[in-house]
Protein backbone atom coordinates (compact mmCIF):
# COMPACT_ATOMS: atom_id res chain seq x y z
CA UNK A 1 0.00 0.00 0.00
CA UNK A 2 1.29 3.15 -1.03
CA UNK A 3 1.91 5.93 1.83
CA UNK A 4 1.06 9.60 2.24
CA UNK A 5 3.81 12.01 2.60
CA UNK A 6 3.76 15.53 3.95
CA UNK A 7 3.88 18.28 1.19
CA UNK A 8 7.19 19.05 2.26
CA UNK A 9 9.10 16.05 0.49
CA UNK A 10 7.40 17.33 -2.93
CA UNK A 11 8.67 20.67 -2.39
CA UNK A 12 11.88 19.69 -1.32
CA UNK A 13 12.03 17.40 -5.00
CA UNK A 14 11.28 20.59 -6.62
CA UNK A 15 13.25 22.93 -5.28
CA UNK A 16 16.69 21.01 -4.64
CA UNK A 17 18.32 19.84 -7.76
CA UNK A 18 21.06 18.23 -6.38
CA UNK A 19 23.85 16.86 -8.05
CA UNK A 20 23.72 13.72 -10.74
CA UNK A 21 22.83 10.23 -9.19
CA UNK A 22 25.42 7.68 -9.14
CA UNK A 23 24.04 4.64 -11.55
CA UNK A 24 24.03 1.73 -10.77
CA UNK A 25 27.07 -0.41 -9.98
CA UNK A 26 26.89 -2.70 -12.33
CA UNK A 27 23.80 -1.92 -14.23
CA UNK A 28 22.92 -5.08 -15.56
CA UNK A 29 23.35 -8.66 -14.72
CA UNK A 30 22.14 -12.48 -15.79
CA UNK A 31 20.82 -15.17 -13.96
CA UNK A 32 21.48 -18.62 -15.34
CA UNK A 33 21.88 -22.08 -13.65
CA UNK A 34 25.56 -21.62 -12.42
CA UNK A 35 25.33 -17.82 -11.73
CA UNK A 36 22.63 -17.73 -9.33
CA UNK A 37 23.38 -14.15 -7.38
CA UNK A 38 23.87 -11.25 -8.31
CA UNK A 39 24.76 -7.72 -6.53
CA UNK A 40 24.62 -4.10 -7.22
CA UNK A 41 24.56 -1.07 -5.70
CA UNK A 42 23.11 2.31 -6.81
CA UNK A 43 23.09 6.20 -4.90
CA UNK A 44 23.56 8.39 -2.97
CA UNK A 45 19.68 10.10 -3.78
CA UNK A 46 19.60 13.00 -2.58
CA UNK A 47 15.76 14.13 -4.14
CA UNK A 48 12.95 12.32 -2.89
CA UNK A 49 9.92 11.14 -5.45
CA UNK A 50 6.66 10.61 -4.00
CA UNK A 51 4.44 10.47 -7.28
CA UNK A 52 3.72 7.10 -7.21
CA UNK A 53 1.80 7.59 -3.68
CA UNK A 54 -1.59 7.07 -4.75
CA UNK A 55 -0.96 3.64 -6.65
CA UNK A 56 -0.09 4.90 -9.74
CA UNK A 57 3.27 4.09 -11.64
CA UNK A 58 6.16 6.43 -10.51
CA UNK A 59 7.19 9.28 -13.20
CA UNK A 60 11.02 8.88 -13.14
CA UNK A 61 12.22 12.93 -12.40
CA UNK A 62 15.61 13.57 -12.65
CA UNK A 63 17.72 12.05 -10.14
CA UNK A 64 14.90 9.66 -8.29
CA UNK A 65 15.19 6.84 -9.87
CA UNK A 66 17.79 3.39 -10.58
CA UNK A 67 17.29 0.93 -13.70
CA UNK A 68 19.14 -2.17 -13.45
CA UNK A 69 18.16 -4.83 -16.52
CA UNK A 70 18.21 -8.49 -15.23
CA UNK A 71 18.46 -10.96 -17.98
CA UNK A 72 16.95 -14.07 -16.52
CA UNK A 73 18.74 -17.15 -19.15
CA UNK A 74 17.01 -20.59 -18.07
CA UNK A 75 16.40 -24.07 -19.86
CA UNK A 76 12.93 -23.66 -21.30
CA UNK A 77 11.78 -26.57 -18.87
CA UNK A 78 13.56 -24.72 -15.44
CA UNK A 79 10.29 -24.27 -13.81
CA UNK A 80 8.65 -27.34 -14.14
CA UNK A 81 11.74 -29.42 -13.54
CA UNK A 82 12.57 -26.87 -10.32
CA UNK A 83 8.82 -25.86 -9.11
CA UNK A 84 9.80 -24.72 -5.61
CA UNK A 85 12.62 -22.31 -7.10
CA UNK A 86 11.60 -18.27 -7.88
CA UNK A 87 14.27 -15.33 -9.17
CA UNK A 88 14.02 -13.07 -5.58
CA UNK A 89 14.78 -9.28 -6.03
CA UNK A 90 15.65 -7.98 -2.41
CA UNK A 91 16.05 -3.92 -2.05
CA UNK A 92 17.72 -2.81 1.18
CA UNK A 93 19.03 -0.09 2.40
CA UNK A 94 20.43 1.39 6.09
CA UNK A 95 18.60 4.03 7.49
CA UNK A 96 15.20 3.64 8.96
CA UNK A 97 14.15 6.87 7.73
CA UNK A 98 13.98 6.38 4.15
CA UNK A 99 12.12 4.36 1.80
CA UNK A 100 12.46 2.93 -1.78
CA UNK A 101 10.21 1.66 -3.48
CA UNK A 102 10.42 -1.26 -6.47
CA UNK A 103 9.00 -1.69 -9.85
CA UNK A 104 9.80 -4.75 -12.28
CA UNK A 105 8.90 -3.90 -16.05
CA UNK A 106 8.78 -6.61 -19.14
CA UNK A 107 8.13 -5.26 -22.31
CA UNK A 108 8.07 -1.44 -21.26
CA UNK A 109 4.99 -2.65 -19.32
CA UNK A 110 4.47 -2.99 -15.55
CA UNK A 111 4.84 -7.00 -14.13
CA UNK A 112 4.77 -6.30 -10.58
CA UNK A 113 5.70 -3.99 -7.77
CA UNK A 114 7.28 -3.85 -3.76
CA UNK A 115 5.47 -0.37 -3.08
CA UNK A 116 5.41 -0.90 0.78
CA UNK A 117 7.28 0.63 3.78
CA UNK A 118 9.03 -2.44 4.09
CA UNK A 119 13.00 -2.78 3.90
CA UNK A 120 13.85 -4.89 2.45
CA UNK A 121 11.55 -4.49 -0.07
CA UNK A 122 11.11 -8.07 -1.69
CA UNK A 123 9.51 -8.95 -5.50
CA UNK A 124 9.43 -12.87 -6.43
CA UNK A 125 9.32 -13.98 -9.72
CA UNK A 126 9.01 -16.94 -11.73
CA UNK A 127 12.23 -19.15 -12.50
CA UNK A 128 11.64 -18.82 -16.27
CA UNK A 129 13.73 -16.90 -18.85
CA UNK A 130 12.47 -13.25 -19.60
CA UNK A 131 14.47 -9.63 -19.71
CA UNK A 132 12.99 -7.31 -16.91
CA UNK A 133 13.86 -3.06 -16.19
CA UNK A 134 14.32 -3.16 -12.22
CA UNK A 135 13.40 0.43 -11.68
CA UNK A 136 14.13 1.34 -7.95
CA UNK A 137 12.46 4.78 -6.82
CA UNK A 138 13.96 7.01 -4.14
CA UNK A 139 10.41 7.51 -2.07
CA UNK A 140 11.87 8.93 0.75
CA UNK A 141 15.47 9.55 0.76
CA UNK A 142 18.39 11.90 2.39
CA UNK A 143 21.00 11.43 0.26
CA UNK A 144 20.65 7.52 1.02
CA UNK A 145 22.19 4.21 -1.27
CA UNK A 146 20.55 0.75 -1.50
CA UNK A 147 21.56 -2.27 -2.23
CA UNK A 148 20.51 -4.74 -4.25
CA UNK A 149 20.51 -8.72 -3.99
CA UNK A 150 18.94 -10.96 -7.08
CA UNK A 151 18.83 -14.78 -6.09
CA UNK A 152 17.78 -17.67 -7.86
CA UNK A 153 16.84 -20.36 -5.74
CA UNK A 154 14.03 -21.53 -2.89
CA UNK A 155 12.78 -18.97 -0.82
CA UNK A 156 11.33 -19.84 2.50
CA UNK A 157 10.40 -17.53 5.29
CA UNK A 158 9.46 -18.67 8.77
CA UNK A 159 8.33 -21.94 7.02
CA UNK A 160 5.83 -20.41 4.48
CA UNK A 161 6.86 -20.52 0.89
CA UNK A 162 6.46 -17.12 -1.21
CA UNK A 163 3.77 -16.46 -4.09
CA UNK A 164 4.51 -15.27 -7.38
CA UNK A 165 2.44 -12.05 -7.79
CA UNK A 166 2.04 -9.96 -11.44
CA UNK A 167 -0.15 -7.01 -12.10
CA UNK A 168 -3.38 -8.09 -13.41
CA UNK A 169 -4.93 -7.28 -16.30
CA UNK A 170 -8.16 -7.39 -15.11
CA UNK A 171 -10.34 -4.38 -15.86
CA UNK A 172 -13.05 -3.15 -13.90
CA UNK A 173 -16.13 -1.00 -14.51
CA UNK A 174 -16.31 2.48 -12.45
CA UNK A 175 -17.61 2.89 -8.91
CA UNK A 176 -21.06 3.03 -8.11
CA UNK A 177 -22.42 4.15 -4.85
CA UNK A 178 -25.05 2.28 -3.84
CA UNK A 179 -28.18 4.39 -1.95
CA UNK A 180 -31.06 3.76 -0.69
CA UNK A 181 -33.74 5.02 1.94
CA UNK A 182 -35.32 2.28 4.86
CA UNK A 183 -38.26 4.44 6.90
CA UNK A 184 -35.95 7.40 8.56
CA UNK A 185 -32.28 5.16 8.33
CA UNK A 186 -30.67 6.09 5.17
CA UNK A 187 -28.40 3.35 3.79
CA UNK A 188 -26.21 5.82 1.89
CA UNK A 189 -23.28 5.38 3.83
CA UNK A 190 -23.13 1.69 4.79
CA UNK A 191 -20.19 -0.34 5.85
CA UNK A 192 -18.62 -3.77 5.89
CA UNK A 193 -20.39 -4.65 2.41
CA UNK A 194 -20.56 -8.29 1.92
CA UNK A 195 -21.18 -9.71 -1.90
CA UNK A 196 -22.81 -12.94 -3.21
CA UNK A 197 -23.78 -14.05 -6.74
CA UNK A 198 -26.67 -16.50 -7.46
CA UNK A 199 -26.31 -18.92 -10.33
CA UNK A 200 -27.74 -16.73 -12.44
CA UNK A 201 -25.53 -14.44 -12.72
CA UNK A 202 -27.16 -11.41 -9.99
CA UNK A 203 -25.24 -9.89 -7.07
CA UNK A 204 -26.49 -9.37 -4.05
CA UNK A 205 -24.82 -7.20 -1.76
CA UNK A 206 -25.38 -6.34 1.86
CA UNK A 207 -24.12 -3.94 4.54
CA UNK A 208 -24.58 -2.67 7.90
CA UNK A 209 -26.44 0.81 9.01
CA UNK A 210 -25.59 0.26 12.72
CA UNK A 211 -27.11 -1.22 15.41
CA UNK A 212 -30.71 -0.06 15.26
CA UNK A 213 -30.59 0.77 11.86
CA UNK A 214 -31.02 -2.49 10.00
CA UNK A 215 -28.70 -3.75 7.14
CA UNK A 216 -29.10 -2.97 3.41
CA UNK A 217 -29.45 -5.06 0.56
CA UNK A 218 -29.20 -4.26 -3.44
CA UNK A 219 -29.57 -6.28 -6.23
CA UNK A 220 -27.45 -5.49 -9.43
CA UNK A 221 -28.25 -7.37 -12.44
CA UNK A 222 -26.33 -5.40 -15.06
CA UNK A 223 -23.14 -7.14 -15.93
CA UNK A 224 -21.64 -3.64 -16.25
CA UNK A 225 -22.61 -3.16 -12.30
CA UNK A 226 -23.93 0.63 -13.19
CA UNK A 227 -27.73 -0.23 -12.51
CA UNK A 228 -28.73 -1.35 -8.85
CA UNK A 229 -32.14 -1.80 -6.85
CA UNK A 230 -32.49 -1.05 -3.15
CA UNK A 231 -34.52 -3.73 -1.17
CA UNK A 232 -34.65 -2.48 1.77
CA UNK A 233 -33.60 -4.20 5.15
CA UNK A 234 -34.24 -7.63 5.03
CA UNK A 235 -33.95 -7.60 9.01
CA UNK A 236 -36.81 -5.28 9.31
CA UNK A 237 -34.22 -2.65 10.82
CA UNK A 238 -33.60 -4.79 13.93
CA UNK A 239 -30.42 -5.65 13.79
CA UNK A 240 -27.50 -3.48 11.85
CA UNK A 241 -24.51 -4.91 13.31
CA UNK A 242 -22.01 -6.97 11.44
CA UNK A 243 -23.83 -8.38 8.17
CA UNK A 244 -23.68 -11.82 6.04
CA UNK A 245 -25.20 -12.76 3.17
CA UNK A 246 -25.35 -16.27 1.38
CA UNK A 247 -27.33 -17.37 -1.50
CA UNK A 248 -28.54 -20.88 -2.58
CA UNK A 249 -26.94 -22.64 -5.42
CA UNK A 250 -30.42 -24.59 -6.21
CA UNK A 251 -33.85 -22.88 -7.17
CA UNK A 252 -36.40 -23.38 -4.53
CA UNK A 253 -39.92 -24.80 -5.66
CA UNK A 254 -40.75 -21.50 -6.93
CA UNK A 255 -37.99 -21.01 -9.37
CA UNK A 256 -36.26 -18.64 -7.19
CA UNK A 257 -32.83 -19.07 -5.12
CA UNK A 258 -33.01 -18.22 -1.69
CA UNK A 259 -31.12 -15.21 -0.31
CA UNK A 260 -29.91 -15.32 3.56
CA UNK A 261 -28.73 -12.44 5.46
CA UNK A 262 -27.94 -12.13 9.01
CA UNK A 263 -26.99 -9.73 11.00
CA UNK A 264 -25.72 -8.28 14.77
CA UNK A 265 -29.07 -7.04 16.76
CA UNK A 266 -27.62 -5.92 20.20
CA UNK A 267 -26.44 -8.80 21.59
CA UNK A 268 -28.64 -11.52 19.68
CA UNK A 269 -28.43 -12.31 16.23
CA UNK A 270 -31.51 -11.79 13.31
CA UNK A 271 -31.80 -13.68 10.07
CA UNK A 272 -33.91 -13.11 7.16
CA UNK A 273 -34.99 -15.30 3.62
CA UNK A 274 -36.22 -14.55 0.72
CA UNK A 275 -37.77 -17.34 -1.28
CA UNK A 276 -39.28 -15.15 -4.39
CA UNK A 277 -35.95 -13.05 -5.79
CA UNK A 278 -35.39 -10.16 -2.65
CA UNK A 279 -39.67 -8.92 -3.33
CA UNK A 280 -40.17 -10.11 0.68
CA UNK A 281 -38.29 -11.42 3.25
CA UNK A 282 -38.75 -12.96 6.39
CA UNK A 283 -36.96 -12.20 9.40
CA UNK A 284 -36.35 -13.99 12.37
CA UNK A 285 -35.87 -11.64 15.31
CA UNK A 286 -33.98 -14.12 17.83
CA UNK A 287 -32.09 -16.62 15.57
CA UNK A 288 -30.19 -18.28 18.69
CA UNK A 289 -30.78 -20.27 21.63
CA UNK A 290 -27.92 -19.09 23.50
CA UNK A 291 -28.12 -14.96 23.77
CA UNK A 292 -25.19 -12.43 23.83
CA UNK A 293 -23.09 -13.11 20.92
CA UNK A 294 -20.78 -12.40 18.59
CA UNK A 295 -19.98 -12.71 14.94
CA UNK A 296 -22.08 -14.21 12.90
CA UNK A 297 -21.71 -16.23 9.76
CA UNK A 298 -23.63 -18.15 7.13
CA UNK A 299 -23.45 -20.59 4.74
CA UNK A 300 -25.92 -22.62 2.60
CA UNK A 301 -26.41 -26.10 0.51
CA UNK A 302 -28.77 -27.10 -2.03
CA UNK A 303 -32.12 -25.20 -2.28
CA UNK A 304 -33.01 -24.84 1.30
CA UNK A 305 -30.35 -25.47 4.05
CA UNK A 306 -28.65 -22.87 6.02
CA UNK A 307 -26.30 -22.33 8.86
CA UNK A 308 -25.65 -19.93 11.19
CA UNK A 309 -22.99 -19.21 13.03
CA UNK A 310 -21.77 -17.13 16.50
CA UNK A 311 -19.76 -17.17 19.19
CA UNK A 312 -21.29 -16.91 22.39
CA UNK A 313 -20.11 -14.77 25.19
CA UNK A 314 -22.46 -16.25 28.03
CA UNK A 315 -21.46 -19.32 28.17
CA UNK A 316 -17.79 -19.20 27.80
CA UNK A 317 -15.18 -19.02 24.61
CA UNK A 318 -17.26 -21.32 22.56
CA UNK A 319 -18.39 -21.31 18.80
CA UNK A 320 -22.21 -22.43 17.91
CA UNK A 321 -23.51 -23.53 14.89
CA UNK A 322 -27.57 -24.08 13.76
CA UNK A 323 -29.18 -25.42 11.17
CA UNK A 324 -32.33 -24.99 8.79
CA UNK A 325 -33.37 -27.22 6.41
CA UNK A 326 -36.42 -25.24 5.66
CA UNK A 327 -35.08 -22.32 4.06
CA UNK A 328 -34.43 -20.96 7.02
CA UNK A 329 -37.62 -19.73 8.12
CA UNK A 330 -38.62 -18.88 12.02
CA UNK A 331 -39.04 -22.31 14.15
CA UNK A 332 -37.20 -24.39 12.13
CA UNK A 333 -33.18 -24.02 13.06
CA UNK A 334 -31.97 -27.40 15.05
CA UNK A 335 -29.00 -26.92 17.52
CA UNK A 336 -26.83 -25.43 18.87
CA UNK A 337 -23.87 -27.59 18.08
CA UNK A 338 -20.73 -26.76 19.33
CA UNK A 339 -17.67 -26.14 16.36
CA UNK A 340 -14.05 -25.88 17.86
CA UNK A 341 -14.73 -27.63 21.41
CA UNK A 342 -11.70 -30.38 20.48
CA UNK A 343 -9.06 -27.68 20.56
CA UNK A 344 -10.73 -25.03 22.41
CA UNK A 345 -10.83 -26.53 26.57
CA UNK A 346 -10.27 -23.12 27.75
CA UNK A 347 -12.26 -20.39 27.90
CA UNK A 348 -9.30 -18.48 28.30
CA UNK A 349 -8.02 -19.03 25.26
CA UNK A 350 -7.58 -16.59 22.43
CA UNK A 351 -9.38 -17.21 19.50
CA UNK A 352 -10.54 -15.15 16.85
CA UNK A 353 -13.17 -16.95 14.24
CA UNK A 354 -12.91 -17.07 10.34
CA UNK A 355 -16.06 -17.41 7.93
CA UNK A 356 -18.19 -20.54 7.58
CA UNK A 357 -18.82 -22.35 3.82
CA UNK A 358 -20.28 -25.51 2.51
CA UNK A 359 -19.01 -27.48 -0.46
CA UNK A 360 -21.83 -26.61 -2.72
CA UNK A 361 -21.71 -29.73 -4.89
CA UNK A 362 -24.69 -32.12 -5.07
CA UNK A 363 -24.38 -34.92 -3.94
CA UNK A 364 -24.88 -35.30 -0.05
CA UNK A 365 -27.40 -37.01 1.89
CA UNK A 366 -29.23 -33.92 2.99
CA UNK A 367 -29.56 -33.46 5.88
CA UNK A 368 -27.78 -36.73 7.53
CA UNK A 369 -24.09 -36.87 5.90
CA UNK A 370 -21.81 -35.66 3.38
CA UNK A 371 -21.05 -37.11 0.13
CA UNK A 372 -18.24 -39.57 -0.71
CA UNK A 373 -16.26 -36.62 -1.95
CA UNK A 374 -16.94 -34.03 0.41
CA UNK A 375 -20.37 -33.03 -1.14
CA UNK A 376 -21.68 -31.03 1.42
CA UNK A 377 -18.93 -30.39 4.30
CA UNK A 378 -18.88 -27.71 6.12
CA UNK A 379 -15.93 -25.68 6.75
CA UNK A 380 -15.53 -22.98 9.16
CA UNK A 381 -12.01 -21.08 9.79
CA UNK A 382 -10.43 -19.70 13.36
CA UNK A 383 -7.42 -18.96 14.99
CA UNK A 384 -6.47 -20.05 18.39
CA UNK A 385 -3.87 -18.24 20.36
CA UNK A 386 -2.80 -15.68 17.85
CA UNK A 387 -0.59 -18.14 15.49
CA UNK A 388 -2.29 -20.85 14.94
CA UNK A 389 -4.42 -21.21 11.90
CA UNK A 390 -7.34 -23.89 11.98
CA UNK A 391 -10.16 -24.85 9.74
CA UNK A 392 -12.85 -26.92 11.68
CA UNK A 393 -15.25 -29.64 9.44
CA UNK A 394 -18.34 -31.24 9.77
CA UNK A 395 -19.14 -33.62 7.55
CA UNK A 396 -22.97 -34.44 9.30
CA UNK A 397 -24.29 -30.88 8.39
CA UNK A 398 -23.17 -29.81 11.64
CA UNK A 399 -24.05 -31.86 14.15
CA UNK A 400 -20.15 -32.61 14.52
CA UNK A 401 -16.64 -30.70 14.06
CA UNK A 402 -13.11 -31.75 13.90
CA UNK A 403 -10.48 -29.13 13.93
CA UNK A 404 -7.83 -29.68 11.42
CA UNK A 405 -4.51 -27.28 12.06
CA UNK A 406 -3.31 -25.21 8.93
CA UNK A 407 -0.86 -23.87 10.05
CA UNK A 408 1.08 -22.96 13.03
CA UNK A 409 3.94 -20.05 13.24
CA UNK A 410 6.22 -18.78 16.35
CA UNK A 411 4.56 -17.79 19.49
CA UNK A 412 5.51 -14.27 18.08
CA UNK A 413 3.38 -14.05 15.46
CA UNK A 414 -0.22 -13.42 14.79
CA UNK A 415 -3.01 -14.76 12.31
CA UNK A 416 -5.70 -13.29 14.00
CA UNK A 417 -6.66 -10.31 12.15
CA UNK A 418 -10.19 -10.11 10.54
CA UNK A 419 -10.96 -12.22 8.93
CA UNK A 420 -9.34 -15.72 8.02
CA UNK A 421 -10.91 -16.45 5.17
CA UNK A 422 -11.88 -20.18 3.28
CA UNK A 423 -13.62 -20.89 0.09
CA UNK A 424 -14.35 -24.20 -1.49
CA UNK A 425 -13.81 -24.70 -5.51
CA UNK A 426 -16.07 -26.68 -7.73
CA UNK A 427 -13.66 -29.34 -7.15
CA UNK A 428 -13.66 -29.54 -3.53
CA UNK A 429 -10.36 -28.51 -2.89
CA UNK A 430 -10.71 -26.39 0.56
CA UNK A 431 -8.44 -22.78 0.62
CA UNK A 432 -7.98 -20.77 3.65
CA UNK A 433 -5.96 -17.11 4.14
CA UNK A 434 -4.43 -15.54 6.77
CA UNK A 435 -1.98 -12.59 7.50
CA UNK A 436 -0.09 -11.45 10.10
CA UNK A 437 -0.78 -7.88 9.49
CA UNK A 438 2.03 -7.47 7.29
CA UNK A 439 1.37 -10.59 4.64
CA UNK A 440 -1.25 -12.40 3.65
CA UNK A 441 -1.08 -16.68 3.30
CA UNK A 442 -2.78 -18.76 1.60
CA UNK A 443 -3.13 -23.03 2.01
CA UNK A 444 -5.06 -25.30 0.18
CA UNK A 445 -6.31 -29.14 1.09
CA UNK A 446 -7.02 -31.93 -1.52
CA UNK A 447 -8.08 -34.11 0.91
CA UNK A 448 -11.49 -32.60 2.58
CA UNK A 449 -9.28 -30.18 5.02
CA UNK A 450 -7.49 -33.36 6.73
CA UNK A 451 -3.78 -32.19 5.09
CA UNK A 452 -2.90 -28.76 3.75
CA UNK A 453 -0.44 -27.49 2.38
CA UNK A 454 2.86 -25.54 3.23
CA UNK A 455 1.43 -21.53 3.42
Amino acid sequence: MKRWILGLLTLAMMTLPGPDTEAGTPDNGTLTETVTVLNYTAGPFLVSNPTGVNGDPPVCLPETCDDYTLTVNLPANYQASNPDERVVIQIAWANANTDFDVYVLENGQEKTDAATSNNPEVIVLPAESAVYTIRVVAFAVAGDTFNGTITLGTPTSAGTGVGLYEVSNDVFTCNTHLTGQEGIFSHDGDAEPGVKFTPDGVAWVGSNAGLGAGIGLWRISDICAQDFTFLGSPDAGAGGGDVDIVVATEPNINGFYNIYTSSLTLANVTSSVSMDGGATFIPTVVSDVTPINDRQWNAAYGAGTVYLSYRSLNTGNELFVVRSDANGLPGTFVGPFLVYADVVVDAALATQLGNMVCDRRPGANTPVASGPNGEGNVYHGFVLQGNKVYVAVSKDFGVTWSSKLVFEGPLTDAYDHNFTWVAVDDAGNVYTCFSDGNDCFYAVSQDQGDTWSQP
